[in-house]
C-alpha cells in the first residue's frame, strides 16, 4: 500500500493475491484444452483456434480457448446432459 491506495493484486487486507494469465504457451494451451501439442498446432494451422505469434512462438488467450470451447458444448436441457460436440 502506497499513499494509502491498495495496488491491484492485494485484497482489502493487503495480502497479495496471485494475477489471473492470460496468455498461454503451446504447451500450456494444450494441457488446458486436453489436447497434445501436435493437436494444438494442428488446431493453429487449420485456422480453428485463434492465436498470437511472437517470433517463432505461439500465445494463446484464455478468453479465445474458452470462446473454442464453449463452440463445442451442446446442453441436453431435457435430460440434464452435457455433452461436447461440434456445432
Amino acid at each position: 500500500m502506497k499513499n494509502g491506495h491498495r495496488s491491484a493484486s492485494s485484497n482489502l487486507h493487503g495480502i497479495s493475491e496471485p494475477m489471473q494469465k492470460r496468455l498461454y504457451t503451446l504447451p500450456e494451451a494444450a494441457h488446458y484444452l486436453g489436447q497434445t501439442v501436435w493437436g494444438m498446432r494442428q488446431l493453429v494451422w487449420s485456422g480453428k483456434i485463434p492465436y498470437i505469434q511472437y517470433g517463432r512462438k505461439y500465445f494463446f488467450d484464455v478468453h479465445d480457448m474458452d470462446k473454442f470451447i464453449d463452440s463445442w458444448i451442446i446442453s441436453f436441457v431435457k435430460i440434464g446432459l452435457h455433452c461436447i460436440l461440434p456445432r
